[in-house]
């Protein structure tokens, strides 16, 4: 799945792993940055709440009825 143009609406560290609450106008979706996929700290600098992004990566289930993308790689995800 590809998202284009999402809004930061907020962000989350969630066991090492960050987590951004996006939304590109049809609903809320969490985007998890997962450290094993080579997310690291530094390279989240940017992903405050009001940017935009674009992101790519697969659906998993989030356990609560909903949907989380999950980039495979850093360059899956470009904040603006």
């Amino acid at each position: 799945m590809k998202i284009l143009g999402a809004t930061v609406q907020d962000t989350a560290t969630v066991a090492g792993n960050r987590r951004l609450t996006v939304t590109d106008g049809s609903g809320p979706l969490v985007v998890q940055l997962d450290t094993v996929a080579g997310f690291r700290g530094a390279l989240l600098a940017r992903d405050t709440v009001g940017a935009t992004l674009d992101a790519m990566g697969v659906l998993v289930p989030a356990g609560t009825g909903t949907w989380m993308l999950v980039p495979r790689t850093p360059a899956d995800v470009v904040v603006k």
